[in-house]
């Protein structure tokens, strides 16, 4: 979009200043967006993104600097404020409620009413014409819970655009999508600038979108803008350089794999069942990283979550490390050497309790952290994260919830490969979303050590083509429960993975092929 002058600009932030316990965290940040402009804001985890966020939305206050929209210095203090001054935000995981319909989300908390009864029709009659703006056809009166990923994206935003707002902040909207719903919600998103003018706050760790969506670009780092500028005059390398001067050097390359032990088979399944999915073959050996790539309806994450004992497989049988595996709990999976870190951090992060819990949550899993606590012991086994994992900031007695959602995941990850007695088996699901590239190259570095190191074996979903390409040894490809792809990663391109995704109607090779 061609961005003219304006007499002022949808969002205009100066100097905001922002500190916790003392410790700065946005150093005077300027960002500027203008309406119909589509901005991306970028920056490692721990750079003030999030708190950036923050402020804008009303959940922190700064504590210096100004806001303003449309030329209005704005007092935010609460999201109320944000939402009345015509600023809304779109935060990574859904707010939307399953078992309502599309209507009532987008109306909740606003209901239409007339001396206290609700106008349904006028409700419905709404949520369809703003829903009509979508190239993709929604119908209001359906369960929120019947639409796919990317629908419920688009009901996010239509709940966001009934309250008119001038400024529109999307905090990685594609995260948990495949690359056709991706594509699809890019499409809107611009949409949204050229046609509403809708300015756009655009969060992403990915490149690609950044560079075919975006107007502009800002980066953030240590609190403060490394780097801002029209995208058409900013090259990627630069843009790499200013989010992580690390991530641009060669020494963030991912070590290659010398497998442990390629004879002994860690994880085995024969004809495993669970969902979409129907007899599914794996042998997974020591040393060895699987990927198991496909799109949000795959039903790779079912797979994982089925090995390790969050939901129950419907057929087949499982081996690990050549004795019988029936887990019903993700408890006696643990007890049998497999840990599972799922896609969703909320769901294995205690994020009140300090990041030194969060990290003896795996010894004590295991049964090797000792019944008494021993505050040096835990001292010991956090600095030993924080050391492998290059965790920042480095505060043991710090709660979970404030490190940055690349860090959460080092925990999370971490936690499980330096856990002693060792475990067998790693599953992770999507193990670098949301995260960083510097994060990103520190978590695939230290898996691959690991597997290199130690007799374990890693099974990984993830929707990303390169993740699967700079971290597996192996990937199976699966498109609506069927396998279409199974090769070795030295072998395989980001074409294939990516065609074998969409490729369930045309391949039919069964799922132990």
């Amino acid at each position: 979009m061609e961005l003219g002058p304006s007499a002022a600009p949808a969002l205009d932030v100066r100097g905001l200043v922002k500190s916790f316990d003392g410790r700065p965290v946005l150093a005077g940040v300027d960002l500027t967006v203008r309406a119909g402009e589509v901005r991306a804001l970028l920056g490692a985890n721990g750079a003030g993104k999030s708190t950036l966020i923050s402020c804008l939305s009303g959940a922190n206050i700064p504590d210096g600097g100004t806001i303003a929209l449309n030329g209005v210095i704005q007092a935010i203090r609460s999201p109320r404020d944000s939402l009345n001054a015509g600023l809304s935000v779109i935060y990574q995981h859904f707010s939307v409620h399953d078992g309502m319909s599309v209507a009532d989300n987008i109306f909740l908390g606003s209901e239409l009413t007339t001396r206290g009864r609700l106008r349904k029709r006028d409700e419905l009659r709404a949520a369809r014409q703003l829903l009509d703006g979508f190239d993709v056809r929604i119908d209001p009166r359906v369960h929120v819970g019947d639409l796919s990923v990317s629908e419920k994206q688009l009901v996010e935003i239509a709940k966001a655009l009934h309250r008119r707002p001038h400024v529109l902040v999307l905090d990685e909207p594609t995260a948990a999508l495949g690359e056709r719903e991706a594509a699809v919600l890019l499409d809107e998103v611009r949409r949204l600038a050229d046609v509403r003018g809708v300015g756009v706050v655009y969060v992403s760790h990915r490149l690609d979108e950044v560079f075919a969506i975006a107007d502009s670009i800002t980066v953030l780092r240590d609190g403060g803008v490394a780097l801002e500028g029209p995208r058409a005059s900013l090259r990627r390398e630069d843009v790499i350089a200013a989010i992580s001067p690390l991530a641009a050097t060669p020494s963030a390359a991912v070590p290659e794999v010398r497998r442990s032990d390629p004879t002994r088979l860690l994880l085995e399944t024969r004809g495993l069942s669970v969902g979409v999915v129907g007899g599914l073959d794996l042998d997974v050996a020591a040393g060895s990283c699987v990927a198991l790539y496909g799109n949000m309806d795959s039903g790779a994450s079912d797979v994982l979550r089925a090995l390790s004992g969050v939901i129950a497989r419907s057929g087949g049988e499982v081996r690990v490390d050549g004795q019988d595996y029936h887990p019903s709990t993700p408890v006696q999976a643990i007890r049998r050497g497999v840990a599972f870190v799922p896609g969703e951090r909320k769901q294995a992060l205690l994020p009140d309790l300090p990041a030194s819990d969060n990290v003896m949550v795996a010894r004590r899993a295991l049964g090797s952290a000792p019944w008494m606590r021993k505050r040096a012991q835990e001292g010991r086994a956090f600095a030993e994260l924080a050391d492998e994992m290059v965790l920042s900031p480095r505060l043991p007695t710090l709660p979970a919830r404030f490190f940055s959602g690349g860090n959460q995941q080092k925990i999370l990850i971490g936690r499980w490969l330096l856990a002693r007695p060792g475990i067998k088996v790693l599953l992770l699901d999507e193990p670098t979303q949301g995260v960083d590239i510097a994060a990103r190259a520190e978590i695939w570095k230290r898996i691959r050590q690991a597997l290199a190191e130690r007799e374990i074996a890693v099974v990984f979903r993830s929707s990303d083509p390169d993740e699967v390409l700079q971290l597996g040894t192996d990937v199976v490809v699966l498109s609506r429960g069927t396998v279409t792809l199974r090769t070795s990663v030295s072998d395989a391109r980001a074409d294939q993975l990516i065609a074998a995704a969409h490729a369930a109607e045309r391949t039919k090779e069964p799922a132990g092929g």
